[in-house]
């Protein structure tokens, strides 16, 4: 599922997100065993932003403050402000044709 998403990214995403001034943080929960996967998809979809591989703590961790102690179900877009407060937990996906709108009223 996150792989069609990413798919789904062209120029008018990363525009938005640079009117906005929204850095884009990829958080994977890949097992060890996968890394270069990971890595080759990373470069192969020419995902723009930061791209991080959680450790056990931070699956705990979000669990737990995202998915309120649930089953961590993938994509979810979080979107966190300057002071680290959460303003949504699940937010639109980018393909969701709101995604731009939402982001404009979130941010204006």
């Amino acid at each position: 599922p996150c792989k069609k998403e990413f798919r789904e990214y062209d120029s008018a995403y990363y525009s938005i997100m640079e009117t906005y001034n929204i850095d884009l943080l990829y958080l994977s929960i890949d097992k060890d065993a996968d890394k270069k996967i990971w890595e080759r998809d990373v470069d192969k979809l020419g995902l723009k932003g930061y791209h991080v591989r959680a450790n056990k703590k931070l699956v705990e961790s979000l669990q737990a403050e995202i998915f309120d102690g649930n089953v961590i179900t993938i994509p979810r877009y979080i979107l966190i402000d300057q002071t680290g407060s959460i303003l949504s937990k699940n937010f639109l996906r980018p393909s969701d044709p709101e995604f731009s709108k939402m982001i404009k009223e979130t941010f204006e």
